[in-house]
């Protein structure tokens, strides 16, 4: 539905931490300002790709207000597939929307192209969270627009470090007993995401942190997801030619804790200490396959389809150290009897939390409550 006579409003975030909450002010104050517009019968300038573009469009389309899109990439004429992608993942039924594509061979360009014509579409600006001294100030000071900082909260940095590493002081007594016992499970870790959990929509991430007073994505949510709908979802992520598979590590957990390890290149941990173990003996049943170590991964299963069953041993860091399995596809975790699993968290509280939630045995990492 096309936008018409509506006074155009162009809310404006610099670049924020990866993991946010609903107790953050400029989360906040985004949702207070789409208010103030949908009260007094604006539109909305926006945009996707940017968390803080998607944590608009998707408050504006929950509470159906207009919506004049500039997207940030080279789509090639696709727009069709692009609406409908839109409507799809921000749940547009029924908010009127139109959109409008930045054509730009380079995509930071097309990002610097956007920007500008989001200032310059709108007639009034509504600066939420801006970087001092930030392109988006000084864009502001240049455009001359109407400006309302009427919700305008202080830009933070994160002071916090997000990566992590458990030390062998800490290792709890529990977790120390199970690898006594010499159990035979194989164990798929996860970690945070930084975004949308591989099979959701993003409307429902960004819905979720405005609800939630923590990050709704971390590695305890994504542990307490799978063991709830009782299923490990397959990612691409990383993986050859993207298939799309479930990946589990043979060693016991205490072998694992030093790989667990910031990686600054993805900006998250390579994984964290939460993770769900499967009997062994039900691998060969639920397709989970021990990968093949290589010199090149470029050229192994090039003859064939399992491809994704092969790893590099690497340059810098031996991968076979870690001993993977995988599986192509998701793990249905229904028909695995309780007793044939075992999760592990981090902290003391979560695991006895995980436990009561789901009857699947939950063992401790760390000695400490949290």
């Amino acid at each position: 539905m096309p936008i018409r006579n509506a006074k155009k409003a162009t809310l404006l975030i610099s670049r924020q931490a990866m993991r946010p909450n609903g107790s953050d002010a400029w989360v906040r104050n985004t949702v207070a300002a789409i208010d103030w517009i949908k009260k007094r019968g604006y539109s909305i300038c926006s945009s996707t790709g940017m968390l803080t573009w998607d944590l608009i469009t998707t408050i504006a389309a929950a509470k159906k207000v207009p919506l004049h899109l500039i997207i940030a990439n080279n789509y090639k004429g696709k727009t069709t597939e692009l609406r409908e992608w839109i409507v799809s993942e921000y749940r547009m039924v029924q908010a009127p929307v139109t959109i409008e594509i930045v054509e730009e061979a380079s995509k930071t360009t097309a990002a610097q192209k956007r920007d500008e014509l989001l200032i310059r579409t709108a007639d009034i600006l509504l600066p939420i969270s801006i970087r001092l001294e930030g392109s988006l100030e000084a864009r502001i000071k240049a455009s001359e627009k109407e400006t309302d900082r009427s919700f305008e909260t202080p830009y933070q940095t994160r002071t916090e470090p997000i990566g992590y590493s458990l030390q062998p002081d800490y290792i709890s007594d529990e977790l120390r007993q199970m690898e006594s016992d010499k159990p035979d499970y194989l164990i798929h870790w996860t970690r945070a995401n930084n975004g949308k959990w591989p099979d959701e929509k993003i409307s429902d991430f960004i819905n979720d942190i405005i609800i939630s007073k923590s990050y709704p994505r971390s590695a305890f949510h994504t542990l307490e997801r799978i063991l709830s709908q009782r299923r490990l979802v397959a990612s691409a992520r990383h993986m050859p030619r993207k298939a799309a598979c479930v990946s589990f590590s043979q060693l016991p957990p205490t072998e694992v804790l030093p790989l667990m390890r910031w990686r600054a290149r993805y900006r998250e941990m390579s994984f964290e200490p939460y993770g769900i173990g499967i009997a062994r003996e039900l691998a060969e049943q639920l397709g989970i396959r021990a990968v093949q170590y290589v010199d090149d991964n470029r050229k192994a299963g090039q003859a064939s389809d399992e491809r994704w069953l092969t790893q590099s041993r690497g340059k810098h860091t031996d991968w076979q150290n870690e001993k993977e399995y995988r599986t192509r596809g998701d793990i249905d975790l229904s028909q695995v009897p309780n007793n044939k699993l075992v999760a592990f968290c981090r902290f003391r509280s979560e695991a006895a939390q995980l436990q009561a939630q789901t009857g699947i045995r939950t063992i401790p990492m760390d000695n400490r409550t949290d």
